[in-house]
Formats: structure tokens, sequence, C-alpha cells
């Protein structure tokens, strides 16, 4: 089965670095708030349906579009 919602870690260079899926956009979201507790930075969780991403900066803000 193809998990819908890809998940990415930005690189300081600005690079997108494809890291996993989920089946749901909250398993994603739950899962990049579990990334940042140990890897502090920059995620973004891409829809693969509808394009739309989701970033999560590590200052806490989080941008759609």
């Amino acid at each position: 089965m193809v998990k819908p919602f890809d998940i990415f870690k930005i690189a300081q260079n600005g690079e997108s670095v494809w890291l996993e899926a989920a089946q749901s956009l909250d398993a994603a979201t739950a899962r990049v708030n579990a990334l940042r507790e140990s890897f502090p930075g920059d995620y973004m969780i891409l829809s693969q349906s509808t394009g739309k991403r989701i970033v999560f900066t590590a200052r806490g803000g989080i941008k759609r579009d």
C-alpha cells in the first residue's frame, strides 16, 4: 500500500532530503514532532495526492502552501 504523505528534512543548503512516508497526515505530523525532539531543524510534509506542503521550522513555526 502506498503511503500518501512524504516526510523530508530540509538541509542547511535548502535541499529537501526524503526520510520516510506516512499513512495519514496525523501520523506524519506526529513523526515530524518526534524527529524534531532528537534532530532539531526544519521538516516538511508533502501530500502526494494534492502537492500541498507543510513546513515545520526549527523555531516552532508552521507554514502551509
